[in-house]
C-alpha cells in the first residue's frame, strides 16, 4: 500500500476518478469522456490532462495531443 504523509497527497487521494476500457481514435474517445462527465456533473469543471510527445514529427504532423489541443471543445493541460 502506498501512504504519503504530504498534504497535497492526500488531497488528490479524495479526487474521484475512474477507468474505462475504450475503443477507437484516442483524442475522440478522450473528449467524449469528459463531455459525459461534463454533462453528468455539470457544476464541475471536467479538464483533459496530457503529456506531450517528445517526437518532432508528432509535433508537426499531428498527435493525440495536436488533436486534442485543435478539436476538444473542453480545457486541455498540456504538460511537457
Amino acid at each position: 500500500m502506498l501512504v504519503c504523509a504530504d498534504p497535497f497527497c492526500r488531497f488528490w487521494e479524495q479526487v474521484p476518478w475512474d477507468f474505462q476500457w475504450r475503443q477507437g481514435l484516442i483524442a475522440h474517445e478522450l473528449i467524449a469522456v469528459a463531455e459525459s462527465v461534463q454533462a453528468a456533473q455539470p457544476d464541475d469543471v471536467v479538464v483533459i490532462e496530457v503529456g506531450s510527445s517528445s517526437s518532432a514529427l508528432h509535433r508537426m504532423v499531428g498527435s493525440v495531443v495536436v488533436n486534442l489541443a485543435r478539436h476538444s471543445p473542453l480545457p486541455v493541460t498540456i504538460v511537457p
